[in-house]
């Protein structure tokens, strides 16, 4: 259990669904790219994971530079693995209409009830996880700290300290509680990052966070137990 946990920490840390470079950016940005490019299902001859259009243009950009060619290619390749993470909830909710991505500047979303998670994800916690108290009360500890790097305005060391702990402590705390946890934390940090803006902004978390050093928890990780 400890590798498991350990293993979806460091996925969460590094956010892989932003790349580390603007490269990502110039590629998504560029006027010949259209969100067709990035829809599941587009043609994908070499089976990269990267549609044939989107690999065309980044072989015209970046083919002369290697690190330039992997950082696009990175980035290409977790957007559709997000948009495949959210398909997937959205077919296991019954939820067929769900923005796998949108251009909004707005950051943290509506929250009208003011808890922390956004009112989409809310209800998806609620509408999945309502029969189980205990995995609601877990899936809402890991989106409310998902969610809470959206709203972040300074990167000092105690902000940074909070977000590291409770990060920790809700996947400490999920596994806990959930005999089988599937791909579920990953579809709550998708849908909570559904954006370049957001993705962006939780990226200046994982930079902040560069070269902190993580602890397994060996108190109670599952704050609703307290």
């Amino acid at each position: 259990m400890s590798l498991k946990i350990l293993k979806l920490i460091t996925a969460s840390l590094i956010t892989l669904a932003v790349s580390g470079s603007a490269l990502a950016n110039t590629v998504t940005d560029t006027n010949t790219v259209t969100k067709h490019h990035f829809e599941l299902g587009a043609y994908d001859a070499d089976n990269n994971g990267i549609p044939d259009e989107a690999d065309a243009l980044i072989e015209t950009k970046f083919g002369s530079n290697p690190t330039q060619k992997a950082a696009a290619q990175k980035y290409i390749r977790s957007l559709m693995a997000q948009k495949l993470a959210i398909k997937n909830l959205a077919r296991d909710l019954g939820h067929m209409n769900i923005d796998v991505e949108t251009e909004t500047n707005d950051l943290t979303g509506v929250d009208a009830d003011n808890n922390g998670i956004r009112d989409d994800i809310d209800a998806l916690i609620k509408e999945k996880y309502s029969d189980t108290l205990n995995h609601k009360l877990a899936t809402e500890q890991f989106a409310r700290i998902t969610q809470y790097q959206l709203s972040v305005t300074n990167y000092d060391r105690a902000t940074t300290e909070k977000f590291r702990i409770e990060l920790m402590d809700s996947t400490h705390c999920i596994f806990s509680v959930f005999e089988q946890v599937g791909s579920m934390p990953d579809a709550i940090e998708h849908l909570t990052l559904n954006s370049r803006a957001r993705r962006a902004k939780a990226w200046k978390m994982s930079r902040a966070l560069s070269g902190s050093v993580t602890q397994l928890p060996t108190k109670n990780t599952c704050y609703f137990l307290n």
